[in-house]
């Protein structure tokens, strides 16, 4: 089993910053690596700048026992280059964890998969990885 853990990561070396995190926990109890969340809400009065910082982890995929994976965090599942950057970093697997929830978000979520997965395989296709003669 590999673990994805939503976490609340405290930076202690860069001023107490905080990020949301998520930590991929190996099939043997290790650390495989951590994630901070790319984008940030700023919607209405729900902005979520006022205590988390913009993630600088980049696009990391991460190398497990079941293929590779990446984690694509709460909001950032509406930027279709987040999509994009992890499948041409590699992934096999985009996991989302996400706090939405209600009329507005849930019914989103089968639409944005759906997109976005297209939009990475057309991007793939049309790419440097496939050559068509």
């Amino acid at each position: 089993m590999v673990v994805i853990s939503p976490i609340l990561e405290r930076d202690l070396n860069h001023g107490e910053t905080l990020w949301n995190t998520a930590i991929i926990i190996g099939n043997q109890g290790n650390i495989i690596g951590k994630h901070r969340k790319n984008h940030i809400p700023r919607v209405g009065d729900f902005n979520e700048s006022t205590y988390y910082v913009g993630g600088n982890s980049g696009h990391p995929v991460f190398e497990t026992a079941y293929g590779k994976i990446a984690v694509n965090i709460c909001y950032g599942r509406h930027h279709p280059l987040n999509w994009l950057a992890f499948g041409l970093n590699g992934a096999e697997i985009v996991f989302n964890p996400s706090a939405t929830i209600g009329e507005l978000s849930e019914p989103m979520w089968p639409i944005e998969v759906k997109f976005h997965s297209f939009a990475i395989s057309i991007n793939l296709l049309d790419g440097p990885y496939f050559q068509f003669t």
